[in-house]
């Protein structure tokens, strides 16, 4: 988690955006899920603030696709960052589907290098 980094003195904000970045200033605003309303879209814009930054690292998080999280929630499964699946890639609770990177739970990261992979044995 971030305690290593706030444990080096590093300043980690999570639930925020960062909207902008010029120079050494970068805009925040609160966010707002996907499927947030005007509304509430409008009210996190109203929130947002400005700050000098010295030096400004935006590590964007993964989130799992709403169909991806809708087939899991059908599947039964628990966790809906993804679809749960064997070691040949075949959705746990599924016939005839298979998923691979940030669509899998395979025990490795969701990234492009694994899913080039994992796309070898579907």
């Amino acid at each position: 988690g971030s305690d290593h980094l706030i444990s080096k003195g590093v300043e980690v904000r999570t639930g925020a955006a960062a909207t902008s970045a010029e120079g050494a200033e970068a805009t925040f605003a609160p966010s707002v899920a996907r499927d947030a309303t005007p509304e509430q879209t409008a009210e996190a814009a109203a929130r947002s603030f400005r700050e000098e930054t010295g030096v400004l690292v935006w590590a964007a998080g993964i989130g799992a696709r709403p169909l991806v999280t809708k087939l899991a929630e059908s599947l039964g499964q628990s966790d809906l960052r993804g679809l749960k699946v064997d070691k040949r890639m075949r959705v746990v609770g599924a016939e005839d589907v298979d998923a691979i990177g940030d669509a899998a739970l395979s025990g490795f990261p969701p990234t492009a290098q694994v899913a080039a992979q994992q796309g070898k044995h579907v």
